[in-house]
């Protein structure tokens, strides 16, 4: 067997952003060896020329000896952090890097980087973002990351491109295994428990996203939910270079404040933007001007606009030293649509109304769904409304404990609003437990969605009488995996059981 020289590069995980930074090392004069446990995962065609090797399954030793003589190994995220092909590398010194840091490297030196992390929102706050800036600066402008194109696709295009600007989605995750990556522009919309069975402890899982804030320079900006507890709890500010600016859904003292260059915030429906060193605003939307009704709700949207609108300012008044205009703003806001699979109304029929959150993956993104919902039907006058939820898939908590702690807090925080609450999946049992301190109304278990949903429907028809408008609202509050490959493919499959329902034309008694 040849020898491997330092002139190959490892990849583990070939999904998307694998392939993608197969592509991209490739090009630069790699050989590129890629690593995947499935064994029987098929390489598209388009990308098996950009491989020197691929490995599938497990191997012998004598291949992950070679690993030792690699540049070093870049890991997909979908990767376990304590893969064994990882727990070698690090045990021959074999740098261990995140796709996104792969990327980083090969990008060109003159760039402008945006980046946005969080448990909740990150992925509208991007897209809102890239738009705000895209219809104000349409220069060689992108969007991706975990959203949209993987890094180093983004990467790859660029190759020849001088000072692209790239809005990065950014997840614990990718973040993880990045030792450095500069953003000019860096965002955290907020940090609640999520993905504790891979990151186990809260710290880990805080740390990985404080590491956005930390990566930066002196004349960079973070920006911060002075609203989120973990955020400001945990973020050590003697190590932040960057100069701070603050969100905040409400108006807040800026006594309150001690040092910062901006800060947005919503008052009477407008949102402004405050210079805190000269103490004057200096810019804001009156939402009255906006259409789209969906920004009118004090809810997940008005929250993702908010940073959006800031991040935006940042970069176009600060850094581009032009001009944010009200009129592209609210141009972009109207024609803006819901990320497929996030919170959004399906449809309605009588006064039953279908809302789509399969991407609320924990419990926090669950709570602000019925919130949105619940100000959706105060802001259209509705006085009577209930709320069925359909809620399960697989709990991204270390224990049984802490799942439980975090569903009582949750059940106890919106006993007001529901009707009913009906779980689903593999572990539908440990989702409903907690909702019997509550002495909720009606609490169902099913061991998939079309039963859950079959019976949200029959509950919802029973108590038709009673209200002036229900609405079954899917927020899992758990990842899909159990059943589906993808939040994506989970929400795809309830708006198929709406549409059927729909074309049945019959109301469904009893369970």
């Amino acid at each position: 067997m040849v020898r491997v020289r330092k002139d190959s590069v490892g990849i583990l995980g070939l999904s998307r952003s694998g392939l993608g930074c197969a592509k991209l090392y490739s090009h630069l004069g790699f050989k590129v060896r890629g690593f995947d446990d499935n064994y029987n995962l098929t390489i598209p065609q388009e990308y098996s020329q950009y491989f020197y090797e691929v490995y599938l399954g497990k191997q012998p030793q004598y291949v992950i000896n070679e690993i030792k003589n690699y540049k070093f190994l870049v890991v997909s995220p979908g990767v376990p952090f304590d893969h064994h092909i990882i727990q070698f590398a690090k045990s021959v010194k074999v740098p261990v890097i995140s796709e996104v840091e792969a990327a980083y490297k090969a990008i060109p030196q003159k760039k402008m980087l945006i980046g946005i992390t969080g448990t909740n929102g990150k992925s509208t706050v991007s897209a809102l973002t890239y738009q705000l800036i895209k219809a104000h600066d349409d220069n060689n402008i992108y969007l991706g990351g975990n959203i949209g194109y993987p890094f180093s696709e983004i990467a790859y295009q660029c190759i020849g491109i001088d000072d692209p600007t790239i809005i990065l989605e950014l997840s614990s995750f990718q973040l993880k295994m990045t030792n450095y990556l500069r953003t000019q522009i860096a965002l955290i919309t907020n940090i609640t428990s999520d993905h504790l069975d891979r990151h186990i402890t809260l710290q880990d899982y805080v740390s990985s996203k404080l590491k956005l804030f930390y990566f930066q320079l002196k004349k960079d900006y973070c920006i911060i939910n002075i609203n989120d507890e973990n955020t400001n709890k945990h973020i050590d500010r003697s190590v932040l270079k960057s100069a701070i600016n603050y969100f905040s859904r409400n108006y807040i003292d800026l006594s309150t404040i001690r040092n910062g260059l901006f800060k947005a915030f919503y008052r009477d429906g407008v949102i402004f933007i405050r210079n805190l060193k000269k103490q004057r605003d200096v810019f804001q939307l009156d939402l009255s001007e906006v259409n789209n009704p969906i920004f009118k709700q004090e809810g997940i949207y008005l929250d993702n606009l908010i940073p959006s609108l800031l991040a935006s300012f940042i970069y176009l008044k600060v850094i581009k030293k032009s001009d944010m205009v009200d009129r592209k703003v609210v141009e972009v806001l109207d024609n803006f649509a819901p990320l497929e699979y996030r919170l959004k109304p399906v449809t309605s029929w009588a006064n039953i109304e279908f809302f789509n959150d399969s991407k609320a993956t924990n419990l926090a993104a669950t709570k602000s769904s019925i919130e949105t919902v619940k100000n959706y039907f105060i802001k259209n006058e509705v006085r009577r409304y209930g709320i069925i939820l359909l809620i399960g898939g697989v709990p991204k908590y270390p224990s049984k404990e802490e799942l439980w702690k975090e569903i009582e807090q949750l059940s106890y925080s919106i006993k007001d609003d529901i009707v009913g609450v009906i779980s689903f999946g593999k572990y539908a049992d440990i989702f409903i437990s907690p909702f019997i301190k509550q002495s909720c109304k009606y609490m169902y278990a099913f061991n998939n969605l079309e039963s859950a949903f079959y019976k949200a429907i029959s509950l919802a028809c029973l108590e038709r009488e009673n209200f002036d408008r229900i609405a079954i609202l899917l927020a899992p509050g758990g990842a899909s995996f159990d059943e589906f490959k993808s939040a994506e493919e989970r929400g795809k499959w309830f708006e198929k059981l709406v549409e059927s329902f729909l074309k049945q034309g019959i109301v469904p008694l009893g369970g």
